[in-house]
C-alpha cells in the first residue's frame, strides 16, 4: 500500500494513509473537553488531529509516543484555537477512519528548538509553539492568593551555552505543575545555586515586565527537569 506524508495532506480526498507517531496529546476545553493529537511522520512534519469521543474503528487507547497507521480521513481547515504545528490544515477522523498500532519507525523526539536570544529580542514572529532547552538559573515564586486578582505564577531565569538569558513565565496550572516537579527533583523554590538542565516543549512567546519572555500555552506545554532524552547530550553539556 502507498503511504502519504503529512506535508502532502490537502483537502479534497478521504483515502489518505499515513504512518505517524503521536508526538503529544492534550485536552482543550471549549464547549466540551476534547483530546487533540499532534502527529509526526518520519520526515518530522506534524499535523493536529482532534479526537472524537467515540468512533468504532479507532483504538480504545491511543498512547503518546506510539506509532500508528492511520487511514481514510478528511483534511480540513484548522479548528483548534491554539496551534502546535505549521501545517495549514488538520485531520478530521470519520466513521471510516482506521488506526492500527505499528512497531516504532524511529526513536526520534522531533524537537523544534528555538534560540533563547531570538525569544528575548522578539525575533520569533509566529504563534506556533516550539521547544526550548536551557539551564534554570533562578526561580521566583509569584503566588498572590490574597490579592484582588489571584496570581499563580512561577518566573524562571533560563541560560543557554552562550551565556544568553531569557525569563520564562509559567502560569496557572503550569506554575503548580512546575512546583511539584521542581520539589520532587530535590530543589527549592528559592533557587540560586547550580544551574539545572531542563527541556520545555510546546511553549510560546509571551510578555513579562514589558519584555518578550517564554511562557506556557493554555493546554499543551510540557516541562522536563533533568531529562534523559536521546540525542540531547550536547545540550546538557552547555
Amino acid at each position: 500500500m502507498k503511504f502519504d506524508y503529512i506535508a502532502d495532506l490537502l483537502p479534497g480526498r478521504t483515502n489518505w494513509c499515513i504512518n505517524a507517531k503521536v508526538l503529544h496529546s492534550w485536552r482543550v476545553r471549549e464547549f466540551f473537553t476534547k483530546r487533540v493529537l499532534l502527529l509526526v511522520d518520519e520526515k518530522g512534519d506534524t499535523i493536529e488531529a482532534p479526537l472524537p469521543d467515540a468512533l468504532a474503528n479507532l483504538p480504545k487507547y491511543i498512547d503518546d509516543g506510539e506509532w500508528y497507521s492511520i487511514r481514510n480521513f478528511k483534511v480540513i481547515n484548522p479548528t483548534v484555537e491554539e496551534r502546535n504545528t505549521h501545517h495549514p490544515y488538520q485531520i478530521k477522523f470519520t466513521g471510516k477512519t482506521t488506526m492500527y498500532l505499528l512497531e516504532s519507525l524511529s526513536p526520534k523526539n522531533y524537537f523544534r528548538f528555538e534560540d533563547l536570544d531570538d525569544i528575548k529580542r522578539g525575533r520569533i514572529d509566529h504563534p506556533i509553539s516550539f521547544d526550548v532547552s536551557a539551564c534554570i538559573m533562578d526561580v521566583e515564586d509569584r503566588r498572590s492568593p490574597a490579592s484582588i486578582i489571584d496570581i499563580n505564577e512561577v518566573v524562571l531565569m533560563l541560560l543557554n551555552g552562550r551565556c544568553e538569558t531569557v525569563k520564562c513565565r509559567l502560569k496557572d496550572n503550569y506554575a503548580s505543575q512546575f512546583r511539584t516537579i521542581w520539589q520532587s527533583s530535590g530543589c527549592y523554590l528559592i533557587y540560586k545555586s547550580e544551574p539545572l538542565f531542563c527541556v520545555m516543549r510546546f511553549m510560546r512567546v509571551g510578555e513579562y515586565e514589558g519584555a518578550p519572555c517564554l511562557e506556557n500555552t493554555l493546554d499543551s506545554s510540557k516541562i522536563f527537569i533533568k531529562p534523559k532524552f536521546e540525542g540531547l547530550e550536547h545540550h546538557q553539556a552547555m
